[in-house]
């Protein structure tokens, strides 16, 4: 998995060029397969593990997990309606609550 990982992020230029550095740092991030619905936290060394529901990660993690859980508790069925919708809004409710949270949304949808 790491190797697929490593050639999506190139291919997004998250890697940088010689001129041009990362475009992120060098943080955890989350991986969802759109395929299956499986979540993993991949770390910095690229080690990955598989999350069992959902997860958040990062200064304003607290208040993105409430919002995951506030959007599940609501819905009929305890499912999200639309994951990239439950995406956007646990970003949005960590960039309201926390003051270390900022800065553009990049939300990446790999094929």
């Amino acid at each position: 998995i790491a190797a697929n990982i490593k050639s999506i992020l190139d291919q997004d230029g998250y890697f940088g060029t010689a001129d041009i550095g990362p475009k992120i740092g060098p943080d955890n991030f989350i991986l969802v397969s759109t395929q299956t619905g499986n979540i993993f936290e991949i770390g910095t060394d690229f080690s990955s593990h598989e999350i069992a529901k959902y997860t958040a990660i990062g200064s304003g993690a607290e208040f993105a997990m409430g919002a995951l859980f506030a959007q599940k508790k609501v819905s009929e069925d305890g499912s999200f309606h639309s994951t990239s919708s439950a995406i956007r809004i646990a970003l949005l409710a960590a960039y309201e609550f926390d003051c270390n949270c900022g800065g553009k949304l990049y939300i990446k949808k790999a094929h």
